[in-house]
């Protein structure tokens, strides 16, 4: 995701029952009051995602990482089942 202007500390990413979502704030970048503002080309406030994930992911194992503005979020998969020989005793 690209989120220029929001810091880290005002996103809130969680994982509840196959959805992911994404929440957040950002903030009036200008100063002075809106009568000086012609044109915002960021909007500021509140936001939020919602993904619905399929049940082949690893919810333990979601990291999200920030850097210069851009959200990277990676979800593994769960390892597939492998079928295995079993011996007898």
């Amino acid at each position: 995701m690209d989120l220029p202007g929001v810091a880290k500390e005002s996103l809130d990413i969680q994982f509840n029952e196959g959805v992911l979502t994404v929440s957040g704030e950002r903030a009036a970048e200008y100063e002075g009051g809106q009568e000086t503002v012609r044109h915002v080309e960021r909007p500021h406030g509140r936001f939020f995602r919602s993904f619905t994930l399929p049940q082949t992911i690893d919810p333990a194992g979601i990291k999200a990482e920030m850097r210069n503005g851009v959200l990277t979020i990676r979800i593994p998969k769960l390892a597939a089942h492998q079928p295995r020989k079993i011996t007898v005793e």
